[in-house]
């Protein structure tokens, strides 16, 4: 019998699959309630696969890349227009 692409359920392989499905799982549920949420509040919400394929690459608390500091101005200064007009 042979084994199924990814290996034998023990192997690394497919550990590595299992677990970047949950970790995908677990990002859809996520974003399904900051959906949710944004959405009972009347918050706006804009989507740019573009955008947050590159954040995506940036490692939790590391540096913003260069290339990337007109974008991430761009963000706060939205976010911070939107935070004076509830004031």
């Amino acid at each position: 019998m042979k084994d199924k692409p990814g290996g034998s359920p023990s192997s690394p392989e497919h550990l590595s699959e299992l677990a970047n499905s949950e970790v995908a799982a677990d990002n859809d549920a996520i974003s399904v309630k900051i959906q949710e949420q944004a959405a009972r509040e009347d918050i706006p919400l804009d989507q740019d696969a573009a955008l947050t394929g590159l954040l995506s690459d940036v490692p939790m608390q590391g540096e913003i890349p260069e290339n990337l500091y007109i974008a991430m101005a761009e963000i706060l200064s939205y976010l911070h227009e939107a935070e004076e007009s509830l004031d």
